[in-house]
């Protein structure tokens, strides 16, 4: 998640005490997914779906990015398996016409559910990178996690021959990618516009 915003690290140039990494995400990426449910989706009245463990950066972000964009907007909590489906029903009680599910290891770890939930309740969503779309989901717009782990040796690497962990700068994602699938599209009735499609780094079929 984003270190700085959940407390971790008092910033990322010089993390201090014992702790360095890669920062998969910052809590303005958000915004981003709350622009990609109005331009992509076509969505006036969203759900932003939070882990009730973490994430209060990025829920504050979305919400801030709704209202500036004239949406309506429903905060839904999911933090167990029984959650998941629990965030799906009052998204349709409350006519939601897209999800975006924030950051969390509990839903990457979770991603094959979240997606088999979206798709049998035909509810479109945003996810946060692309894993989540190469198991079926619709579309992801953030880092490209092989990206990040690929670089995290190198800081092995210097700690190893004596750096101080909380000397070395967190990095962050150089690359974010939006990725969308027209296979889980289709079902759904939904057309993405032109404008959308030129913007993304893949396309699957």
């Amino acid at each position: 998640g984003d270190p700085v915003a959940d407390g971790v690290v008092t910033n990322l140039a010089r993390p201090g005490g014992n702790m360095t990494g890669m920062a998969l995400m910052t809590h303005e990426i958000a915004a981003k997914w709350v622009e990609l449910a109005r331009d992509a989706l076509g969505a006036r009245r969203i759900g932003i779906v939070a882990d009730p463990g973490g994430g209060k950066a990025q829920r504050l972000s979305a919400e801030q990015a709704a209202r500036q964009l004239g949406l309506e907007w429903h905060i839904l909590e999911a933090g167990t398996e029984d959650g998941i489906e629990s965030a799906f029903q009052a998204a349709a009680r409350r006519r939601v016409q897209a999800l975006i599910f924030l950051s969390s290891p509990f839903f990457a770890r979770e991603r094959s559910r979240l997606v088999g939930a979206a798709a049998r309740h035909r509810q479109p969503v945003i996810y946060e990178h692309r894993d989540f779309v190469d198991s079926g989901g619709l579309m992801s717009y953030g880092p490209n996690v092989r990206d990040v782990s690929g670089r995290a040796p190198a800081q092995v690497d210097k700690i190893l021959k004596g750096a101080q962990a909380g000397d070395l700068p967190v990095e962050q994602p150089t690359k974010l990618e939006l990725v969308i699938n027209l296979k889980a599209a289709r079902p759904l009735g939904l057309t993405f516009p032109q404008s959308v499609l030129v913007r993304a780094d893949a396309v699957l079929q």
